[in-house]
């Protein structure tokens, strides 16, 4: 059983994971933004499982899954 305040922890996690993401929502990403992402995702790893992503020209939404072992 989780207590409230691991609860609140998760969320809080949540929302910045989600703030992270509405920045780097534009169409086209210049190199320094796709760099700063990808440090993001480098530095989060451990909180990171599932990346999914959706190509501009196409409908399909790719997976990404991070693992410890991730090099």
């Amino acid at each position: 059983m989780r207590t409230k305040k691991a609860k609140r922890y998760d969320e809080q996690i949540d929302r910045e994971i989600e703030k992270s993401v509405a920045r780097f929502s534009e169409h086209l990403m210049s190199n320094s933004k796709w760099a700063r992402l990808i440090d993001k995702l480098v530095g989060d790893s451990g909180k990171i499982e599932k990346i999914e992503f959706k190509k501009v020209q196409s409908e399909g939404i790719g997976e990404l899954y991070l693992t410890e072992d991730t090099t």
